[in-house]
């Protein structure tokens, strides 16, 4: 019980003393931010969308739907370190999801995937979906 007690108390000042729990220690947790809008929508093919987004090959969040009009973002936590990174874009077509791809007879493929250093508190990818020149990522 005093052993108990003892883990207890220290745990307790740790969290006083520097602001993070035990939890905390054995690993950071960080935000991305991914944002995206298009460019060049022809008019009559201003698709209702939504953005998939992957870390290390595991679904990490599906962004909200929106028109690809309107530019939108959706926010992952995962740990701090090199991710392998995927963002799938796709349209809603005749009632179905469909990947934003030149073989589901769209003009340009939208999926971003590449590696990436997650160090910092919150870290953003910005991605621009250009229908006549291809997939971007805006600085």
């Amino acid at each position: 019980m005093k052993k108990a007690l003892f883990v207890l108390f220290i745990a307790t000042t740790a969290t006083i003393n520097y602001g993070f729990t035990p939890t905390e220690l054995k690993s950071k947790t960080v935000s991305l931010t991914v944002s995206y809008s298009f460019a060049n929508i022809e008019e009559g093919y201003d698709h209702q969308t939504k953005c998939e987004v992957y870390i290390d090959g595991v679904l990490a969040a599906t962004s909200t739907v929106n028109a690809e009009s309107a530019p939108n973002s959706v926010i992952v936590k995962t740990k701090k370190g090199t991710h392998q990174i995927k963002v799938i874009n796709y349209a809603l077509y005749e009632g179905v999801w469909e990947i934003h791809t030149i073989e589901n007879e769209y003009s340009q493929d939208f999926i971003y995937d590449a590696e990436m250093e997650l160090t910092k508190k919150s870290n953003q990818l910005s991605l621009l979906f250009d229908v006549d020149e291809g997939l971007s990522v805006v600085k």
